[in-house]
């Protein structure tokens, strides 16, 4: 496996961002937003201003983060709440989404990047019940297109599992890779999201499935991951560096290993600078004690 970061947590700005960067040994970067925009929105001159920079500092892209299909209604009528301004996201319908993917697969291509995120569609905060039998059939069917045309560009969709969506957790999203069945359309396991998720909203199956479960249930789905740590104090998670909250990432990582992930494992500790700086040295430091082992 190997270690990468997503820029904008360390800065907006994307020279910054890369200087950072290389300075902590990292040698892949995934994408989401740089200069106030997100990946999908980029211009072809800026577009040509980050292959330049990637140039200069010797970066590979591991993902291209788009939030496309975040927050795109899974139903007709279907209300959903806009979300913190810090993440900047894509709006619009589905049809817009479908235009803006054809798009961020083009700047994948010229980016040279592997995957592309795709998100399970936001979840209405009125929704009882999230990752239902028809919630999933849906999902199937709107991710149908995508993954098609992904296969006629020659790029790989990466589904993420997220607390905000209908399929918080990794082994429900797994659902709709299954049933999609397309060697372009995997898994974006974010392991701190599957912790976080609202049990409270899940089917009673998926409950108290533990990290380790996941893992060994959604292994081979798995295209790329997501890194970040929580404190769980009271039914609340706060986010914590990275290694240094409740989630047991040794372990996990030992895991991985066993089960010979040769992949991404990705940084996006939502946390502050100082705090970025020091999850990046502490990613550093896991990965090199299981290159001793």
């Amino acid at each position: 496996m190997f270690k990468s970061i997503i820029t904008d947590q360390l800065n907006m700005d994307f020279e910054k961002a890369l200087i950072d960067i290389v300075n902590h040994g990292y040698k892949y970067i995934e994408i989401h937003s740089l200069w106030g925009k997100t990946i999908e929105e980029l211009s072809n001159e800026e577009i040509n201003t980050v292959l330049k920079l990637l140039r200069k500092y010797n970066l590979e892209v591991s993902c291209l983060s788009s939030t496309l299909f975040f927050m795109c209604p899974l139903y007709p009528n279907y209300e959903i709440k806009n979300f913190k301004s810090t993440f900047l996201v894509t709006q619009g319908n589905y049809e817009d989404h479908i235009e803006k993917l054809k798009r961020t697969c083009e700047t994948a291509k010229k980016l040279n990047a592997k995957y592309v995120r795709l998100f399970p569609f936001r979840a209405s905060e009125a929704k009882k019940v999230v990752g239902t039998d028809e919630d999933i059939k849906l999902i199937t069917e709107k991710l149908m297109l995508p993954s098609r045309l992904a296969k006629e560009m020659d790029i790989t969709l990466v589904l993420e599992n997220c607390p905000y969506t209908h399929l918080p957790k990794g082994i429900m999203t797994k659902k709709v890779i299954d049933n999609i069945n397309s060697p372009n359309l995997k898994l974006l396991w974010d392991i701190g999201n599957s912790f976080r998720a609202p049990i409270d909203k899940l089917p009673v199956d998926y409950r108290n499935v533990s990290l380790h479960e996941e893992l060994e249930t959604i292994f081979k789905c798995i295209g790329h991951v997501h890194l970040k740590d929580y404190i769980k104090e009271n039914n609340k998670f706060s986010h914590i560096t990275f290694s240094e909250g409740n989630i047991d990432f040794k372990d996990l990582f030992r895991e991985l290993n066993l089960l010979e992930y040769s992949g991404s494992v990705s940084l996006e500790p939502e946390v502050d600078y100082n705090n970025v700086i020091k999850s990046m040295e502490n990613l550093n430091k896991i990965l090199n004690i299981h290159r001793k082992d």
